[in-house]
């Protein structure tokens, strides 16, 4: 793969110059500032050249470009963080600064909405309405980006008016981050949730209760239903009503209430590193930390449906079984070729926690087991079989380690031979 060839001196400047010019056909006023300390910056000149501009920020040390927009032009900007500005969406001219994470919307100027926004979001930090005068310094490397919506073109003297519904779903938004108080919360409904191999890796082995698996998806379900998708924030709290985190969990119970079994499952799943904190608060808010569970999951494509373990068979061996049906799925969702059972069988049952049953040379008992795992795999549709085990079986399989994938059939390869096969018969007509 060839390297990505480096900008000349002028290429920038071209490149550059094209982007402040054309930020001054939409109206706005361009300067440069001069640091005078860390935090504080003053304006040195108030015209100046696109070239004069550009040859200052190379030295982005000292020198920063300024945009800024006057009152005359009669707009109001709405500058806000990514989440804020993905989750209004409004169709109008925007202003991108992504590296110093502001965000801005520009309407016609107009008393009420005006008046409106800036009531509606007095206690919202995260959010800033300016109707006078706006302005923000950028660098060389964090050159304002302008968008506007398809089929449309603005600038700062005509700009679009607000409309009611916008201010309604302005005031939506707001809400949303008030109640929430900066926490991830949920803007989906979905019933998928993402999860990744080294995940599934962990699930392979009967480390944990099916209650615990159970709630598990949930807090996948969680995660990735909610604003985590927008700013993929891996240090920022989930929150969910209590109450819709179990909505429809079918968990196993006696006495005990949905919340005590819940918060056991969670200092179980705490211990294996899945997720940090977790607290209910008297408003039944659900609040958890889960700082690297997101890290592993926030690039993560792959989705499976929530209710994964409902249809559990219920018998003692159930935790060895739902291992199991998370390895199958595991090797049918990230394996691409060769989709076979590479694991020998002495390894399987060391995966699976069956190591004693190898030590005292009971094969009769391995054959059963090795049956009703078959079972379950045909009765998820991750495998089909293609023999009976029993004590011969398994003698043989301990002798070859191969010879796993002889006996079992994994769903994907089979659906991969069914394809072959018909491609084959077209070929010949």
């Amino acid at each position: 793969m060839s390297e990505k060839k480096k900008k000349t001196k002028e290429e920038w400047f071209e490149q550059n110059a094209k982007k402040l010019n054309y930020l001054i056909s939409l109206g706005f006023g361009l300067g440069v500032t001069e640091r005078i300390s860390d935090d504080e910056w003053v304006n040195i000149a108030s015209e100046y050249t696109v070239e004069s501009i550009l040859n200052n920020i190379e030295n982005e040390s000292q020198y920063c470009g300024r945009i800024f927009a006057y009152e005359d032009q009669y707009m109001i900007c709405i500058s806000c963080d990514y989440l804020t500005f993905k989750l209004l969406d409004f169709k109008t001219m925007t202003l991108e600064l992504p590296q110093d994470d502001i965000y801005c919307y520009f309407f016609h100027y107009d008393d009420y909405f005006v008046s409106q926004l800036k009531d509606i979001s007095k206690d919202v930090k995260r959010i800033i309405i300016d109707d006078g005068f706006y302005s923000h310094n950028f660098t060389k490397v964090t050159m304002p980006r302008v968008n506007m919506p398809k089929g449309k073109k603005y600038n700062l003297d005509y700009l679009p008016y607000m409309e009611m519904n916008q201010l309604e779903k302005f005031e939506r938004v707001v809400k949303l981050l008030k109640d929430n108080n900066g926490g991830q919360f949920q803007i989906n409904h979905g019933n998928k949730y993402r999860i990744p191999k080294t995940i599934l890796d962990m699930l392979s082995r009967p480390i944990f209760s099916l209650n615990e698996r159970k709630v598990f998806e949930r807090i996948l379900l969680t995660i990735t239903n909610s604003t985590f998708a927008i700013t993929r924030c891996t240090s920022v709290p989930f929150v969910i009503k209590f109450k819709d985190f179990y909505k429809g969990l079918k968990l196993s119970r006696k006495s005990e209430s949905m919340e005590t079994i819940i918060k056991q499952c969670f200092e179980t799943l705490r211990k294996f590193g899945l997720v940090d904190t977790c607290d209910i608060d008297d408003n039944g808010n659900l609040t958890f930390y889960a700082c690297s569970l997101a890290e592993k999951i926030k690039n993560q494509n792959i989705q499976r449906e929530v209710g994964f373990y409902d249809n559990m068979p219920g018998t003692r061996q159930v935790n060895i079984i739902a291992a199991w049906l998370d390895y199958l799925y595991m090797i049918n969702s990230f394996t691409r070729q060769n989709k076979e059972l590479q694991i020998a069988l002495d390894s399987l049952l060391a995966k699976l926690h069956l190591n004693h049953l190898l030590e005292q040379y009971r094969l009769k008992d391995i054959a059963n087991i090795m049956n009703n795992l078959t079972k379950a795999g045909m009765d998820y549709s991750l495998i089909s079989a293609r023999c009976t085990f029993n004590s011969n079986v398994v003698k043989d399989l301990l002798k070859d380690r191969q010879g796993m994938k002889k006996c079992i059939y994994l769903m994907g390869n089979v659906k991969s031979s069914v394809d072959n096969n018909k491609s084959k018969e077209n070929e010949n007509g």
